[in-house]
């Protein structure tokens, strides 16, 4: 009969995968946009998106554009924003008669705001809406 420790891993193994995955998110940039109040989306005609936050929405969305623009974006325009806290999310659906873009602010869970974003663009006449973007504003005054 053999015994088994439930205990998991030593706590320095598990510190130690919890940097090293942290580390791989911030090399991704998943984490490179700071989570504050208000949110601004910009997106360009071939798609390249844009995510901008600050506690001042003009500020939010300067960095959305700079953002855009960094991403190679070439004719970014403004495609929602908002001062609410929570999830926000931005779908999109590339249709016959061009694009359709929807967003999804002030969600209390990221489900909630992917779900809303999609609805929102099947709203506005988007037929096979994708989710682009989603994001956490949690600092809020």
């Amino acid at each position: 009969m053999s015994t088994h420790d439930f205990s998991g891993p030593p706590k320095g193994s598990i510190a130690k995968a919890l940097v090293h995955g942290l580390c791989v998110l911030l090399a991704l940039g998943l984490m490179s946009v700071p989570l504050l109040a208000d949110t601004a989306y910009y997106m360009d005609s071939a798609g390249v998106v844009g995510l901008g936050s600050a506690r001042k929405l003009a500020k939010a969305r300067e960095k959305a554009l700079q953002h855009c623009l960094e991403n190679g974006g070439e004719d970014c325009e403004l495609v929602g924003e908002s001062t609410e806290c929570g999830w926000s999310s931005l779908a999109v659906a590339y249709d016959l008669g061009g694009r359709t873009t929807a967003t999804a602010f002030g969600q209390s869970s990221r489900k909630k705001a992917r779900r809303k974003a999609l609805k929102n663009c099947r709203a506005l006449g988007g037929e096979d809406c994708l989710r682009l973007r989603l994001h956490e504003d949690t600092h809020c005054d």
